[in-house]
């Protein structure tokens, strides 16, 4: 073999060997990077279930703290609406108490009239119903044509006898009927003079019936009644005077202690 024939196969054989070594190395290589991608893979699993687990673990510490703050503001919900409604039943008993406090003062002591009184409180009249048809049918048969304040003045004579039990003259007379019929010291008004066909019984007829002559005798009955009432709730313009009659200067002379309203004179005889 001659030299050139020798050294073109060692040429050869170091280009396969040097092949060889560059294939092994590329294998390597190889390995070498399937290793790191593996290694790799495996932290970002790991890293991956960490920050599962991290978020489930911050899921759950805020469902504890929504939880707790969601029950802490219930509980204080429902001790506010406890005191609220506490305080609500306090107040209704001290305005209930108020209200019992109010209605047991009198009503001078609360700064107001009998007819607001009577509004707090309704109360029955003390009077009756034939009580107020005697004392209206005596003012219209005694001062059926007289003014308002006229009817009113009557009706109070009637009433200062009825309650002055202590004068010797009216102490039997207890009830307005008794007043108007008494006759212990003679007949007291005259209108009472006939029995069945006297003044106050045609009066009291056309009172029980509602039948009258005309429309001005029905008013006058009307205008009778608002006074008896007023008297029977208290209304007086005379005081105590305990008799009247047709106004005459002889009587005005005599009883100094009087007042005249239109057609009559009312009065005291001491």
């Amino acid at each position: 073999m001659s030299i050139r024939k020798l050294l073109f196969s060692i040429a050869e054989l170091l280009i396969v060997s040097g092949t060889g070594c560059i294939e092994a190395q590329a294998a390597e290589a190889a390995r070498n990077a399937q290793e790191t991608v593996s290694t790799e893979a495996d932290a970002n699993q790991t890293q991956g279930e960490e920050s599962k687990d991290t978020a489930e673990d911050t899921t759950e510490n805020q469902k504890e703290k929504s939880k707790s703050t969601t029950e802490d503001t219930t509980e204080d919900s429902i001790e506010e609406t406890n005191e609220e409604e506490t305080a609500s039943e306090t107040d209704a008993e001290e305005a209930k108490d108020g209200e019992t406090a109010l209605l047991s003062i009198a009503p001078a002591e609360q700064g107001i009239s009998e007819t607001a009184a009577i509004l707090v409180v309704e109360e029955e009249p003390w009077y009756t119903e034939e009580d107020l048809k005697y004392l209206t049918c005596l003012i219209y048969s005694e001062a059926g044509d007289q003014c308002y304040e006229g009817k009113l003045a009557v009706a109070n004579v009637v009433l200062n006898r009825m309650n002055n039990q202590d004068e010797y003259m009216f102490g039997h007379a207890d009830t307005i009927k008794d007043v108007i019929y008494d006759k212990k010291w003679g007949t007291q008004f005259s209108v009472t003079i006939g029995g069945s066909s006297s003044m106050i019984a045609t009066a009291l007829t056309r009172y029980e019936t509602g039948k009258y002559p005309n429309q001005e005798e029905k008013a006058a009955m009307q205008e009778c009644e608002k006074a008896a009432k007023a008297a029977l709730e208290g209304e007086n313009n005379i005081g105590d005077y305990l008799f009247f009659r047709m106004y005459n200067k002889s009587t005005a002379n005599k009883y100094k202690n009087h007042v005249i309203i239109e057609d009559h004179i009312f009065y005291n005889t001491k």
